[in-house]
């Protein structure tokens, strides 16, 4: 019962928010989601948007 959840982030801007709006509903859904005990995979590190494009 050790387990925890791993739960994949992949925020996205698209044509749905501005550049800035994008990266800060990423971090408060982040900061939102990291209240719970799961183990995030996200995109930090992997590219230097931090989030798909």
């Amino acid at each position: 019962m050790g387990d925890r959840i791993k739960l994949g982030y992949a925020p996205t801007r698209r044509f749905v928010f501005s550049k800035e709006d994008a990266h800060k509903y990423k971090n408060l859904i982040l900061e939102k989601i990291s209240e719970f005990d799961i183990e995030i995979i996200d995109l930090e590190g992997i590219n230097k948007f931090k989030m798909q494009k």
